[in-house]
């Protein structure tokens, strides 16, 4: 019977020994498997923050293309007349009426 509680005491021992190395190659693989999440985690907030100034981007650049239209236009109505010699916005009462003959020459 000693014999029986020694075997029993010694698998005992052995049993604690291999749940300890187990627990312990558990606890690392939940270290590693929290760090990816992490970096998954980070990944996504950048890809969310990406995402964010692309849509901006998609509302912003209409707008900025309008505004560069708007710009090349008015430009070119301040800054002369068209061929006919009235401004781009109001014809002009004075402005002398070109024929379609006039708008061949030019």
């Amino acid at each position: 019977m000693i014999e029986d509680v020694q075997r029993l005491q010694s698998t005992l021992a052995q049993l604690r020994e291999s749940s300890t190395k187990q627990l312990a190659r558990f606890e690392e693989e939940l270290q590693v498997r929290s760090r990816h999440i992490q970096r998954l985690e980070a990944q996504l907030e950048n890809q969310k923050d990406y995402q964010e100034i692309r849509r901006e981007l998609r509302w912003a650049t209409p707008s900025i293309f309008t505004k560069f239209v708007l710009r090349t236009f008015l430009g070119f109505c301040l800054l002369g007349r068209d061929r006919s010699g009235s401004s781009c916005f109001v014809s002009s009462p004075n402005a002398p009426q070109s024929t379609s003959a006039d708008r061949q020459h030019h």
